[in-house]
């Protein structure tokens, strides 16, 4: 799979691309360090929950439980849990996310097992927002999240500067849109 994946063709089934760049585009690089930042803070919250069902097993299959076991076998759960949250899935997560707006969808494809591709039809938006959390401030990232009757779909970790852009364009594009309808 290429680093930037194509929009599906004009033939598609989803209609014709009128794109401004035919490339999905990907988000801001520092969203990886923005998602292992957040996979660490999760573990800290959840991670001390991996010694329950280590104790519950040890008790069940053994009638008592070992101490030094029980703790070895949740701590080693933990260092790999936190291996897998902190060191793969925001790589992956931001290799695989992608979006892209055209004159009249806004195209969104994540996932690498499960792939999940959206299209937003322009006419449909009923709101754009930015939103920035207190660690995406830290790293000056913001998501924009497009509105429409049936639900909220966001674009995570973009820059200030893009995400503004992104909200503009959408947000007159869906005017424009509206207002043809």
């Amino acid at each position: 799979m290429s680093e930037t994946p194509e929009l599906p063709s004009d033939e598609s089934p989803i209609g014709p691309a009128l794109a401004y760049d035919r490339t999905l585009r990907p988000l801001d690089p520092r969203a990886v360090t923005l998602w292992r930042i957040g996979g660490a803070l999760s573990m800290l919250l959840w991670g001390p929950l991996l010694f329950v069902p280590a104790f519950i097993i040890d008790l069940l299959a053994t009638g008592e439980t070992h101490w030094l076991i029980d703790v070895s076998v949740a701590t080693t759960l933990a260092v790999l849990q936190a291996f897998v949250n902190v060191g793969v899935i925001p790589q992956f997560r931001y290799r695989y996310w992608r979006f892209q707006l055209t004159d009249e969808h806004l195209f969104l494809q994540r996932g690498l097992l499960v792939v999940r591709r959206t299209m937003i039809p322009l006419v449909r938006v009923q709101n754009v927002d930015t939103v920035q959390g207190p660690i995406a401030r830290r790293f000056g990232l913001w998501s924009v999240v497009v509105y429409t009757a049936a639900n909220a779909q966001a674009i995570p970790a973009l820059s200030e500067a893009e995400a503004d852009q992104l909200r503009k364009t959408i947000a007159e594009l869906a005017r424009r849109a509206r207002d043809e309808d």
